[in-house]
């Protein structure tokens, strides 16, 4: 379990703006999710400015598509 989680892999589900994906050897990795990915950076960044709370961004969150589903389907 350490060693995959080393290796870049997940042994149970992606965190949010994560996908499933493989990576040239075929062994299983997370991969950026296109959608969320770009999202999730941004409530990060914004956190970090010190200029909202969790609270606020929780709720901007919600606009943003942020539900924790999986969009392979739609690939």
């Amino acid at each position: 379990m350490r060693q995959g989680l080393k290796e870049g892999r997940c042994n149970m589900h992606q965190p949010i703006g994560y996908v499933k994906g493989r990576d040239e050897l075929g062994k299983p990795l997370m991969r950026v999710d296109e959608i969320k990915g770009p999202l999730i950076k941004e409530l990060f960044e914004l956190f970090a400015t010190g200029m909202y709370s969790q609270e606020e961004l929780r709720s901007m969150s919600k606009f943003k598509i942020l539900k924790p589903v999986s969009y392979t389907h739609l690939r």
